[in-house]
């Protein structure tokens, strides 16, 4: 399974991306150094839930709505995890008696 932080990452990175923000003016934005943003984007680093407040009002968001992002998609790397279900296959009745 894809660890937590690595999803977090991904989800931050995409939401910078989609507002079209650097690193630097989402760090200026949050009050949070450019670098340390670099390594919670790689999944380096779990933030705390206090820079998941600040990285959510940086990216114009709200902290809930990140990490439903997040839960989202840790149940999709679950579920693409998860084997199908085996056929279950009838047995042949013996007519011997």
């Amino acid at each position: 399974m894809r660890e937590l932080e690595t999803v977090i990452g991904e989800v931050v990175l995409s939401r910078r991306k989609r507002q079209r923000l650097t690193q630097e003016a989402l760090a200026e934005a949050t009050g949070l150094h450019h670098t340390y943003i670099g390594l919670i984007e790689r999944g380096l680093r779990c933030p705390s839930a206090r820079v998941l407040i600040a990285l959510a009002e940086g990216l114009d968001t709200t902290a809930a709505s990140l990490m439903a992002s997040v839960e989202r998609e840790l149940a999709k790397a679950k579920s693409a995890k998860r084997p199908a279900p085996k056929k279950r296959v009838p047995r042949k009745r013996s007519t011997r008696r």
